[in-house]
């Protein structure tokens, strides 16, 4: 994967995807607001390279205050996998705000495997403040008034979305920044839970 120079964080990216020879990255809290002015480039851009490269990103689309904007998710899919991605997917969150991203692939004897990236936001009080957790507030306030507990809401919507993709016979596979204790919190309880989603790790 090409270097991209003065940026240090991508160029140990790209190391990292190297090393690994990594098919699928999933990113999470990238940071950026690609509807803003100054963001030339789509995430797909940002990494340039000789092998065939597909890539997703969300962010929050409804407050564009700058170039940096706290939370994002994005999904690079590289060289020949990108083959058996499934044209016409819906690949992010429907609130818009960059919850998660995801990409279908076609496999043998007709199964899909999804893969889903996503980021629950951390807690924060400040209430005029640009953290992730504050901007969704703002948005489920002001658009649904919905005074409840971002962590919650986040749990809520995206084991809903999980759910509905495992029962239309995908099978998944999810990265997650939890943001909290991944085998103890409620969020990976309910991901584990044998009578729900059941997901191993």
């Amino acid at each position: 994967m090409a270097r991209l120079e003065k940026n240090n964080k991508l160029m140990k990216l790209c190391d990292v995807i190297d090393d690994l020879q990594a098919d699928i990255v999933g990113l999470c809290e990238h940071r950026i607001n690609f509807s803003h002015g100054q963001v030339v480039s789509g995430p797909r851009q940002l990494f340039r390279q000789e092998a065939a490269l597909l890539a997703t990103a969300g962010h929050n689309v409804h407050e564009n205050v700058g170039s940096i904007q706290e939370g994002g998710t994005t999904m690079l899919v590289i060289d020949e996998i990108t083959q058996f991605r499934q044209s016409g997917d819906r690949d992010g969150d429907p609130t818009g705000l960059g919850h998660w991203v995801s990409m279908a692939f076609w496999g043998q004897g007709g199964l899909t495997t999804r893969v889903v990236t996503g980021y629950n936001p951390c807690l924060n009080k400040l209430k005029e403040s640009g953290t992730t957790y504050q901007q969704h507030r703002r948005f489920f306030i002001r658009h649904q008034h919905d005074t409840i507990c971002l962590q919650t809401r986040f749990q809520r919507d995206f084991i809903s979305q999980l759910k509905e993709w495992r029962d239309a016979g995908e099978q998944l596979v999810v990265c997650i920044d939890a943001n909290q204790h991944i085998y103890h919190g409620r969020l990976g309880k309910e991901l584990t839970d044998q009578e729900g989603l059941n997901l191993v790790e």
